[in-house]
């Protein structure tokens, strides 16, 4: 389901306050957050399976893992027009970030004998979360990743929140291989 949007000058004033309300509440997930990362480290992926279980009764770890076939079918359900622009905008994110990247090294001679300077050297892994469900945008698969790849990272790991059947949404999960 995509979340249409909506414009503020189209609402009804009832609609209007409950946004203007909503947004006024203060929301603390810190708490629950903690009690579930205490969870995984004492449990595992335990915890997951436990969680994910009410999208799909039968699951395993395997369900954690997005395969080939899932994007290939991903693309093939996804208009090309669409496909297209996703993949001009990684070539624009591709050549701004490349733009940003310094020399690996330098280095100045701040007094005799003494030097100054940097080493860049990107991360080995990162992790990126890639929201889903209601509020899937394959934007942040290309705003994460390629900045990442750009870099040199050799390792990216996205987790993407799952739909019923343990199912991401399909553009989001062709952003995967961009």
């Amino acid at each position: 389901m995509l979340i249409e949007p909506e414009v503020i000058n189209d609402l009804s004033s009832e609609r209007r306050q409950a946004i203007m309300k909503r947004s006024m509440e203060k929301i603390s997930v810190f708490e629950d957050m903690f009690k579930i990362c205490l969870d995984i480290s004492k449990r595992g992926d335990e915890v997951a399976l436990e969680h994910y279980e009410k999208f799909k009764e039968d699951i395993t770890r395997n369900d954690f893992v997005v395969t080939r076939d899932e994007i290939d079918r991903a693309y093939d359900s996804t208009s090309s027009k669409l496909v297209e622009k996703l993949h001009f905008a990684k070539e624009n994110i591709e050549k701004f970030h490349a733009a940003q990247r310094e020399r690996e090294m330098w280095s100045v001679e701040i007094s005799p004998g003494i030097l100054a300077g940097r080493i860049v050297r990107p991360l080995d892994r990162v992790g990126c979360y890639f929201t889903g469900r209601r509020a899937s945008y394959p934007s942040t698969v290309l705003m994460t990743c390629i900045p990442a790849k750009v870099a040199g990272v050799k390792q990216i790991i996205g987790c993407i929140p799952p739909n019923e059947g343990m199912v991401a949404n399909n553009v989001t999960l062709m952003q995967l291989t961009s």
